[in-house]
């Protein structure tokens, strides 16, 4: 990833809503990136300086009254000029203070999405990340596919070898529990590991390339099949999920060198959205 890529994620990492796995990619890339980690230093030391701004205040000076009343009775002619330059200076001063505050924020909104901005007498504390529940999300967590599943209420969730259709894990989960797996492959052939959670009208199939980097770049079959060759060609997981039976007339001859050019070379944009996440799992999900 890009150190543009990776400053865009400066503010979630220093809030603490960053993603467990992006997370340990930036800090080992800090380990080999003195730039990048300098960069962060300095973001966490400007977030630092803006949060005790509500908390200074300005000491205004004992006796200013009479200082101003002694200045307009030694300078009868120029008061106007004296008590509006005073007051101007003070107002410069506010002014270039809201001015850098405002720069800062909207550099900040501009790299870390569309959040909202505060800038005044108190900065709210920033929110707690929302929670996606009833959905089943895989992430890549230390270089391995994991599977996280929180429930609305009670529910079941199952993990199966697609292969022999061999029951790997079941959890029965309540109200805001959360359930985690780790999706792991030590064998040599390409692992399938099929999810269902109970409610859950779409399939989801996870495929985990094994120690083995043989593959054939032309083939046909169905769409785990395909998967099965990204996964190896790649050496990708590839997370799929389609409410029905994946069509079985699929056809491909891989040249490209990008994973996601080479899914959407054979599957149609009518029937398929293909993405890749911010952690390189490639995402796959029928739309028909």
């Amino acid at each position: 990833m890009s150190q543009e890529r990776l400053q865009e994620h400066f503010s979630d990492l220093y809030e603490g809503t960053i993603d467990p796995g992006l997370a340990q990619q930036i800090q080992a890339r800090f380990e080999t990136d003195f730039d990048l980690k300098d960069d962060y230093d300095q973001f966490v030391t400007t977030m630092f300086m803006l949060g005790k701004m509500p908390e200074e205040q300005i000491e205004i000076p004992s006796k200013l009254s009479s200082v101003i009343a002694d200045r307009l009775a030694a300078n009868p002619k120029k008061q106007s000029l004296s008590l509006g330059a005073f007051w101007r200076n003070i107002a410069l001063g506010t002014l270039a203070c809201v001015a850098i505050g405002s720069a800062f924020f909207a550099i900040k909104n501009r790299t870390a999405g569309p959040t909202e901005a505060h800038f005044g007498p108190s900065m709210p504390a920033p929110e707690a990340p929302h929670k996606v529940l009833d959905t089943i999300e895989v992430k890549m967590v230390k270089n391995e596919a994991t599977l996280t599943y929180e429930s609305s209420g009670p529910k079941t969730v199952t993990v199966v070898n697609f292969d022999d259709q061999k029951l790997l894990k079941k959890k029965d989960v309540s109200a805001n529990e959360q359930f985690s797996a780790t999706l792991a492959n030590t064998n040599e052939l390409t692992a399938v590991f099929q999810i269902e959670a109970t409610g859950e009208n779409a399939k989801h199939f996870v495929v985990v390339p094994g120690s083995s980097p043989e593959n054939e770049a032309a083939g046909k079959g169905d769409l785990i099949t395909f998967a099965k060759l990204l996964a190896v060609k790649f050496h990708k997981v590839v997370h799929i999920e389609f409410a029905t039976e994946s069509k079985r007339d699929l056809q491909w001859d891989i040249t490209a060198t990008d994973p996601q050019v080479a899914a959407t070379t054979v599957l149609s944009a009518a029937n398929y959205t293909v993405t890749t996440s911010a952690d390189g799992i490639l995402n796959i999900q029928a739309t028909k």
